[in-house]
């Protein structure tokens, strides 16, 4: 995947982030299940978002003759962005009731995770 083409991914995700923040400030509570799913929306666009933009940061920074995202580090920073927001999540058990754990948050860093890397494989492999 070109580093251009990662760029585009991530702010495609940051886009559904804010869509989603959006839609839950605007939207009546009357909806439960929206209200769930707009709930989790973060986790499962953030995975994505910080991946991609990671990635078109990194071939940016490192000026690689390609120009290209390879599998390895886009699959080494999807990992370490599930991995901050799952630290994230089970971190807010310390809180003191501050914070509030929440299983689906974890399940939508792990399920935005695998809709990111399908994503990358989809519009990142070069077809002949």
């Amino acid at each position: 995947m070109r580093g251009s083409t990662a760029a585009v991914s991530g702010i495609a995700f940051l886009s559904l982030l804010t869509l989603g923040q959006w839609l839950r400030a605007e939207l009546p509570p009357s909806l439960p299940a929206l209200g769930f799913l707009l709930g989790v929306w973060p986790n499962f666009t953030a995975v994505g978002a910080i991946a991609f933009v990671g990635a078109s940061s990194y071939v940016s920074i490192v000026r690689s003759a390609t120009g290209a995202v390879s599998s390895a580090c886009f699959l080494g920073c999807l990992i370490c962005s599930a991995a901050g927001l799952a630290a994230w999540e089970c971190l807010q058990v310390l809180s003191g009731g501050r914070l509030i754990f929440d299983l689906w948050d974890l399940l939508a860093t792990l399920s935005g995770a695998v809709i990111a890397w399908c994503c990358f494989r989809a519009f990142g492999t070069k077809r002949a």
